[in-house]
């Protein structure tokens, strides 16, 4: 399924997404379902129409979080040279160098990283992406 994903246009994204809207979480667009699938040449072709990188849900999930936690690592880097946020925290204050550490992803962390995330951002029970990574 993937797969054939990948290799889709657009159009025939948008009538997969109709069909699984019930299973995608709510509030999520196609660039954060696309992200959180590792459908690398989507999140190319929806950034290169122009689809915003950044944005958030209401609890403050990005593409670019949802990518770091799934440990995407492509999709990650599409997002990140196309501008993503590094800096965009969760309504648990956890960023995607959050998630990458906590999944263990050294890779992911050294993206982030040397897009400029900072190692000093504290989520909201006190926890640095180190604490994560321990």
């Amino acid at each position: 399924m993937a797969l054939s994903l990948c290799e889709t246009e657009t159009s025939e994204f948008d009538q997969w997404f109709y069909e699984h809207r019930y299973s995608v979480k709510p509030g999520l667009n196609q660039l954060m379902v696309a992200s959180s699938e590792g459908l690398s040449m989507m999140v190319k072709n929806l950034l290169e129409d122009g689809t915003d990188p950044s944005p958030a849900t209401k609890e403050g999930y990005t593409a670019l979080s949802i990518a770091s936690r799934a440990n995407h690592r492509e999709v990650l880097q599409l997002l990140l040279e196309k501008g993503a946020d590094t800096a965009v925290a969760d309504m648990y204050g956890y960023t995607a160098l959050h998630d990458g550490a906590g999944n263990g992803s050294t890779e992911i962390v050294r993206q982030l990283l040397n897009s400029g995330a900072s190692a000093n951002e504290v989520a909201n029970n006190g926890r640095t992406a180190l604490h994560e990574a321990a």
